[in-house]
Parts: C-alpha cells; sequence; structure tokens
C-alpha cells in the first residue's frame, strides 16, 4: 500500500478482514489483494471492526472469515505459544524511519528484548529514543512487527497500544523455555 493510498484512507483498495478469538481476546486481520495490512488486538470485535472502519473509510472493506485462514491460524498459533516463525505477506505503509525502526523490531529474536535505546542505536538515531517509541505505537501489524518485545531502559514494560496486559502475556509466553531454536524466528517476504 502506497503512502498515497493510506493518506487517502484506502482509497481504491478493497480490503478483507476476518475476527478471531484468542487467548489476548479478539484478533482482527485485515489484508489486500498484496498482503496483511492490519493486525489489531482488543477485548470487543465491534471495536476492532471499528477502528480498521475508522482507519481505511475509503476503502471497500468486507468481513470474511474464511479468507487466508492459514495466515490466521499462523498468527493465532504464534499467540499460543506453538509457533516462533511467521512467514506472511505484508502490506502496510509507513514512513522511511517508522520502516527502519519495524524492520530493527523484527530482528529481534522470539523471548528476547531490547529497550527503545537499543533499538535507536541500531537505527544509527541514539538520539531518537521517543520517536522509536512513537513508531512502536504505530506498528499497524502486532504481532507480525514483534514491538511488544520493547521495553523502557529501566526495564519497566512501558506502553503497548493494545494494553500493558496483553503485552505482559506475549512476553511471559515468550520468555517460557520450549526447546526451540529461536533464533530462525524471522519475517520473509516483507516490504517494509
Amino acid at each position: 500500500m502506497t503512502p498515497k493510498t493510506y493518506q487517502q484512507a484506502g482509497k481504491t483498495i478493497s480490503i478483507v478482514y476476518a475476527i478471531a478469538p484468542c487467548p489476548l481476546g479478539y484478533l482482527l486481520v485485515a489484508t489486500t489483494e498484496k498482503g496483511i495490512c492490519a493486525v489489531k488486538l482488543g477485548d470487543e470485535a465491534d471495536k476492532l471492526e471499528h477502528i480498521l472502519n475508522q482507519e481505511f473509510h475509503q476503502a471497500q472493506i468486507m468481513r470474511d472469515d474464511h479468507t487466508h485462514k492459514e495466515w490466521i491460524q499462523a498468527i493465532l498459533d504464534f499467540i499460543a505459544g506453538g509457533e516462533v516463525h511467521l512467514d506472511l505477506p505484508l502490506d502496510v505503509r509507513g514512513t522511511t524511519f517508522q520502516k527502519q525502526v519495524w524492520q530493527a523490531l523484527q530482528k529481534i529474536p522470539y523471548g528476547e528484548t531490547r529497550t527503545y535505546t537499543d533499538i535507536a542505536c541500531d537505527i544509527a538515531k541514539p538520539q531518537a529514543v521517543r520517536a522509536v517509541g512513537n513508531a512502536c505505537g504505530a506498528n499497524p501489524i502486532a504481532l507480525i512487527v514483534p514491538c511488544h518485545r520493547v521495553l523502557r531502559s529501566d526495564g519497566s514494560l512501558g506502553g503497548y497500544h493494545w494494553g500493558i496486559e496483553r503485552k505482559q502475556k506475549l512476553l511471559t509466553q515468550e520468555s517460557t523455555p520450549r526447546g526451540i531454536n529461536n533464533s530462525k524466528f524471522k519475517i520473509q517476504n516483507s516490504k517494509l
């Protein structure tokens, strides 16, 4: 999705979405013909639909819980701790800076965390710690770009768009020893 299309609230694109219950409440996954454009978490399915419709109010949006079931199942397996590797096509939009941050987040191995300062240094912008936090908050594809793995410098959780409780649950789930080579977690086919 081009920045212009996103700025026009999705004008000229079709979005299909599905909602599924999950251990974190509800999961909404929205897709275009190119890939996943949004992953959202919440307590109420109706509120997630409302958020999607507000963000892409010019797009043709349709709910279909059967489209891309394998993608949704992969994300559900990830939430449940049964999957540490996601290989899903993406169609996201963001500034050059946001994309740099999101790419750095994708390199954080499953079960590990980094600080906002670490990420700012990783992208060679050590003074941009607050901007890194803002880019994490603007992440359109929760879980796939694991912004929940970023903590404050003092080790506290900081913020999370989908709620601190969900962030804590995800980090606890990921810190559980699994006997799996967690270094294999990376996103492929992404066009950030």
